[in-house]
């Protein structure tokens, strides 16, 4: 019996020592203004988050050099090789504002997520920031306002649009949600202002052919509508007006929101638009135009 003890003691000093001198890496990920909170930090196939001090901690590491990568948004990616070789390590991280937005990931160069400076081919993203400052409602609205592209009307019955790129109809543009070929080109056409803004993450863009990754229809180009993932549970509300030459009245309404489960392994996300607009016909002499002095360019 008394052996039997004394076996179970030396095993639980062991195991006591072993967790006392396993390697551990701790860090704070900060700015110029203070610590970074939400902060993503990978290293050697394990992540974790920065908490409220902008402090993170990996533990039970082996010995190595591992590659230390943080990444938020807003900010460049910091990537640093970590030589693992003390039982208690500390390192400080200072990241830096990405002004021009390269550090953005984009998936519709090459179907894998990389950052806009290492893509293979050139792409436009536009994000959510777009359709807020041009008080779009849908899609089709907001891609109006991208460079490269036009939203026109053509037909004076139906009144549906299509997007054209590189002079080509609408029909030669490949639609993706989420990187899937779900509209065809049928409805491609009729389904840009079925999506209301609340829903789209991002969107990406490119001009030119690229059947090779996306079909055949890509013939124009390739515009890639990423939508937004429900990460926590929410519910948003509001209102938006606008005023036609001071006459007309254009009033929408929309309500959006995201339910997760317990456990965060399945979710539901419901959007809701309502929309309001008085008749208006542009008559020769109705539209007021602003001097040259008055405009704004």
């Amino acid at each position: 019996m008394f052996g039997l003890r004394f076996y179970c003691i030396i095993l639980f000093l062991l195991f006591s020592a072993s967790s006392l001198f396993s390697n551990t890496l701790k860090g704070v990920v900060q700015d110029e203004f203070g610590p970074v909170i939400g902060a993503t930090v990978s290293f050697a196939g394990l992540n974790a988050v920065t908490n409220e001090e902008g402090a993170f901690q990996f533990s039970n590491l082996d010995r190595g050099s591992f590659e230390l990568e943080v990444r938020f948004i807003g900010y460049r990616t910091y990537r640093e090789l970590v030589q693992v070789s003390e039982p208690l390590q500390d390192v400080s991280i200072e990241l830096v504002p990405d002004q021009l937005g390269l550090s953005s990931v984009t998936v519709t160069a090459g179907r894998n997520p990389v950052e806009r400076y290492e893509s293979t081919v050139i792409v436009r993203a536009i994000d959510d920031r777009v359709f807020e400052q041009t008080a779009s409602l849908s899609l089709a609205e907001g891609l109006s306002f991208t460079p490269g592209l036009r939203l026109e009307n053509n037909c004076q019955n139906c009144g549906f649009t299509q997007l054209r790129m590189n002079g080509l109809e609408g029909a030669y543009s490949q639609i993706l949600i989420d990187s899937r070929p779900v509209f065809s080109a049928l409805a491609g056409i009729y389904g840009l202002e079925m999506l209301p803004r609340q829903m789209i993450d991002q969107v990406e863009i490119i001009r030119g052919g690229g059947s090779a990754l996306y079909g055949g229809n890509a013939i124009a180009g390739t515009v890639n509508i990423i939508t937004k993932e429900a990460v926590q549970p929410s519910f948003q509300i509001g209102s938006q007006i606008g005023v036609i030459n001071k006459d007309a009245i254009d009033q929408s309404y929309y309500a959006n929101g995201s339910i997760l489960s317990n456990d965060y392994s399945s979710g539901l996300t419901f959007y809701g638009n309502a929309r309001n607009r008085d008749e208006w016909t542009a008559m020769p002499g109705t539209c007021t135009v602003p001097p040259d002095h008055e405009r704004s360019i």
